[in-house]
């Protein structure tokens, strides 16, 4: 019968032999016990020889099913001041389940920050990152935040920004690429349809004929929310008229403020367009935008716009 005795003796005279067979043990007690002695071992910088060579055990138990060993082997890098130690961590943000333990690699690495600095590392966070939704990314951007490294943390959030997905919050992994195409968004009447979008063809195409202009409802199966989103992020800029949808109401299409907010979150420029006499809601009254008589003076000063911004567009 193994003893702690017996493994205290293993880690005091490194046996990596012996101590590799206990942590591939079926035994949980055994495995526990030897964690237990490993975490009691003081460990400087770089990793003595015997931690180093039972790294591939220790990645092998972050699997195990069994919660308090993965806790122990976290343990056990918590104070480590190693590079391979950082990664170990950092591999972790991209396979635990459980938050408890998740929240506690994220505060090790937190601990060893200023040693974040290699690059690989700082990728496999990237990495980790993209691969988490909710609250595990959102721990993964408090360490991004907490780097040493400027340039690493605007090119890790600007590539959140790129692609994070505002409606299942997890990275998108769709290819979205640039169209020949502007994006629409307005309150559905038979007046807008016909005459609003009749203005507006007529305003960009004299200016720009070969971009063609995009509505939200010329598709109506599958999943719209996540067309209209792919349309925002790939489409040129976006036309948004933000007048309101009735006199009592006064407040504007609640998709085109959804869509709206889409575009202004992912960085797409945006022209918005009011009704005269249309009342803007709090949220909108500062923002830049064209207010129209008719449809015949929406056309004449959107396509006095558009000119305005070669070279902003195109």
């Amino acid at each position: 019968m193994m003893t702690s005795n017996d493994i205290k003796k293993m880690v005091e005279n490194s046996d990596v032999i012996r101590l590799t067979e206990i942590l591939e043990s079926d035994d949980p007690v055994v495995v526990r016990e030897a964690l237990k002695e490993i975490r009691g071992f003081p460990i400087p910088t770089p990793l003595p020889l015997f931690i180093n060579s039972l790294i591939s055990p220790l990645r092998k138990l972050l699997k195990y099913p069994d919660e308090t060993i993965r806790w122990h082997v976290i343990d056990i890098f918590s104070d480590v001041e190693d590079a391979q130690g950082i990664e170990v961590l950092i591999g972790i943000l991209g396979t635990e389940s459980e938050l408890r333990l998740y929240r506690k690699a994220s505060e090790c690495l937190i601990a060893n920050i200023k040693r974040l600095t290699d690059i690989r590392a700082i990728t496999a966070l990237k990495g980790s990152l993209l691969k988490s939704t909710g609250e595990r990314a959102e721990i993964i951007l408090d360490v991004v935040s907490r780097l040493d490294n400027p340039e690493a943390i605007k090119d890790i959030f600007a590539e959140v920004v790129r692609h994070w997905c505002p409606i299942i919050h997890k990275y998108c992994t769709d290819d979205i690429r640039p169209t020949n195409e502007y994006f629409v968004a307005h309150k559905f009447t038979m007046e807008k349809i016909d005459d609003l979008r009749t203005a507006i063809d007529r305003a960009i195409g004299t200016v720009f004929p070969v971009i063609k202009p995009y509505y939200a409802d010329q598709e109506l199966r599958g999943d719209i929310k996540c067309k209209i989103c792919h349309k925002i992020r790939s489409s040129k800029f976006g036309i948004y008229d933000i007048s309101e949808v009735c006199n009592e109401c006064n407040k504007p299409e609640p998709n085109v403020t959804w869509e709206l907010g889409l575009a202004y979150g992912f960085g797409k420029p945006a022209i918005l367009i009011l009704e005269k006499n249309s009342k803007v809601i709090s949220d909108l009254a500062g923002l830049d935008r064209i207010e129209y008589k008719s449809m015949l003076d929406l056309e004449i000063q959107l396509k006095a716009k558009i000119q305005g911004l070669r070279g902003i567009f195109f």
